[in-house]
């Protein structure tokens, strides 16, 4: 016999429909369960911590970092003026 979940659901239950859910996203049923490594374990933490960010002018002091990281000519001072701009319209409201 199952042992119910916190919903009072067996397992079998739950399982059926994380078969279901796999299954209408075509994803295989383990990367429900399996925590993320890898690549992707480093893109899924990148954007938690961006969802984080509440300040717009911190979100494009992130992005300047970035850019200049990966040597995007052009794009910090696009950024930088942006994140003046923000500034800018923030004051103004």
């Amino acid at each position: 016999m199952s042992t119910p979940d916190e919903s009072g659901r067996t397992a079998p239950y739950v399982e059926t429909l994380l078969d279901r859910i796999a299954e209408a996203l075509n994803y295989p049923v383990y990367l429900f369960s399996e925590p993320p490594s890898g690549p992707s374990a480093k893109i899924d933490e990148l954007l938690r911590l961006w969802s984080m960010i509440e300040l717009e002018d911190d979100r494009m002091k992130v992005l300047a970092l970035m850019r200049q990281t990966v040597g995007t000519k052009g794009a910090v001072k696009e950024t930088e003026t942006a994140a003046r701009h923000s500034s800018q319209k923030q004051i103004d409201v």
